[in-house]
């Protein structure tokens, strides 16, 4: 891997994290998501739903740094 690919996914996921964290709402949500991703068992179906609500936060950041 490139130096100049490595730094473009940092600074992608840079925007990433400034993006979620201009909207507190947001950012709530995906901190909470993260702890329970955390701290519940894989098969629980709120892990599940945990982690479905992280993957929208990145990439609805995503779309919206791009």
């Amino acid at each position: 891997m490139s130096a100049q690919h490595t730094e473009l996914q940092f600074l992608e996921s840079w925007a990433i994290v400034i993006e979620i964290a201009r909207f507190p709402a947001a950012a709530a949500r995906l901190h909470s998501a993260e702890y329970a991703a955390h701290v519940l068992d894989r098969d629980d179906p709120a892990w599940r739903a945990a982690m479905e609500e992280i993957r929208v936060a990145h990439h609805t950041a995503r779309e919206s740094a791009a």
